[in-house]
């Protein structure tokens, strides 16, 4: 992963070597700007998800051939008891927004991430611009709720039900992207 990055880590712990890293508590707040994702077996994995709910009619970014393009991306975050519990995240590039909340367990490699995909970004400001259709649909984007859980480097990711996302979790997707959200659910063949 390229960009310009800034981490502000603040940990306390106290323990012998070995349980060191699970008396950890604190908070991890990182942000990375204008650069390109290479390799996110997790990423590959959302994309090709996005992919299958055939909402694209072009081609997604190969992350191995020139990478993902961002513009910014923002992790915060909190530490205890081993794990990272992702207050929210953000993924802002040029063809899509990527907004999550979950949990990272350093300590076994478990993750269990709710994530908002908003593949259709062009699509989306361009509604918002225009009067009667924005009005009518009321800005809102199109998003697509996953859930990836697993080892890192190999993870599961399904999409989730719009039912499955609690009020409480939405409103951090709707106040992190600052717009109403239109959640898109496949159909079922």
């Amino acid at each position: 992963m390229t960009g310009t990055y800034k981490i502000d880590v603040r940990l306390k712990g106290r323990g012998k070597p070995g349980l060191l890293a699970r008396s950890l508590a604190g908070t991890a707040d990182f942000r990375a700007e204008k650069g390109r994702i290479h390799k996110a077996n997790l990423l590959s994995k959302v994309l090709a998800i996005l992919n299958v709910t055939q909402l694209f009619f072009g081609k997604l970014p190969d992350l191995g051939e020139n990478g993902f393009a961002y513009n910014s991306m923002t992790i915060r975050g909190d530490v205890k008891d081993g794990k990272l519990g992702v207050r929210w995240a953000r993924l802002d590039a040029a063809s899509m927004n990527l907004t999550a909340t979950g949990e990272y367990d350093f300590l076994a490699d478990e993750t269990n991430l709710t994530v908002l995909a908003s593949p259709l970004k062009t699509i989306d400001t361009i509604i918002r611009k225009l009067p009667i259709i924005g009005y009518i649909l009321r800005g809102s984007l199109v998003a697509v709720p996953v859930q990836v859980t697993g080892k890192l480097d190999d993870p599961t990711v399904f999409v989730l039900s719009p039912a499955a996302l609690g009020s409480q979790v939405l409103g951090i997707f709707e106040r992190t992207l600052k717009a109403p959200i239109r959640l898109f659910q496949p159909k079922k063949r």
